[in-house]
């Protein structure tokens, strides 16, 4: 048997608009009847005051009379989308008159919504800019403190992002930090330099602490020997002093040409450092915060 509320309720769909005496005016959409529709735009004023339509349209007791509901047509939709278009062809029509309060579209899709965003970014992307800076200079310490316990609320997913982030992406940062530091050298020493000096007393403790808590670890590596092909053993940390000496010179002149370029590649990979220090390309990051190197950069005194 049939029953009304098996109808398709966008069947009675209607298009409508609120006036106030000043001609300012909101296009909307709704299946229910004006009244009902005009009583919700009453709730909503004193729940969403944000928004510019609300601003605008005070329906309080003394100025509730002067906001008028108008039907503008009716339709027979099969569903949301069909109403949302209709609306949207509607607020179109008058998106650029001052007195029209609508500021978002009834309707759109994935692509056009994309295309619609980049249209406007790109429209007022100085004014959006502006706006961002002043709200950030106003409210820099609540966006601070906002940041602060959301990092601390949510460091394991950040971590975990950064991470799958590094290593997607691990050649194309390592090409842009290579390209920076080079291109900008000075900067990241000095910028080094007055961070050891501000934060030497935590520098030099946090080497203690990591030494004192990873003491066996440290000396493992440094007693892990490795066979070269001279036939002597050499420890990781003492790499290049092995390859230094007389034995494996020696071995080295005996072998040829090969040999000697694997010599020259060996050579070619170091580099020293203006502390006096020689270390290699590969570990020429790290040899930039050690201990030594930080020492030396106080010495020096800091740029004006």
């Amino acid at each position: 048997m049939y029953s009304p509320s098996m109808q398709n309720k966008f069947h009675h769909s209607k298009i409508y608009i609120l006036k106030d005496i000043d001609e300012n005016f909101y296009i909307g959409s709704t299946t229910k009847e004006l009244i009902s529709r005009y009583l919700f735009h009453v709730y909503s004023s004193f729940n969403s005051t944000s928004r510019k339509i609300y601003k605008c349209f005070t329906f309080d007791k003394l100025k509730r009379f002067e906001i008028s509901i108008h039907l503008i047509s009716l339709h027979k939709f099969e569903n949301r989308k069909q109403l949302r278009e209709e609306e949207n062809k509607h607020i179109e029509k008058h998106k650029d008159d001052p007195k029209c309060l609508n500021t978002f579209r009834a309707w759109t899709g994935i692509e056009v919504d994309d295309e619609y965003n980049k249209n406007y970014y790109n429209k007022y992307s100085k004014e959006l800019k502006s706006k961002q800076k002043e709200y950030q200079a106003l409210h820099k310490n609540e966006i601070k403190t906002q940041r602060k316990e959301y990092g601390e609320k949510n460091r394991v997913l950040l971590k975990s992002r950064k991470r799958t982030f590094y290593i997607k992406n691990r050649d194309k940062i390592r090409k842009a930090n290579k390209m920076y530091v080079g291109m900008n050298r000075d900067k990241v020493l000095e910028r080094k330099r007055n961070y050891y000096i501000k934060n030497k007393e935590n520098i030099l403790q946090y080497h203690k602490e990591y030494y004192n808590i990873n003491k066996s670890i440290i000396s493992e590596k440094q007693s892990e020997s490795i066979v070269c092909e001279c036939g002597k053993s050499y420890t990781i940390y003492h790499k290049q002093r092995h390859f230094r000496t007389k034995q494996h010179q020696d071995f080295l002149k005996s072998n040829g040409k090969e040999e000697n370029d694997k010599e020259n590649d060996v050579k070619s990979n170091c580099c020293s450092c203006e502390c006096g220090s020689i270390t290699t390309k590969d570990n020429y990051k790290r040899h930039l915060k050690s201990v030594k190197h930080q020492l030396w950069m106080t010495s020096q005194k800091p740029q004006e």
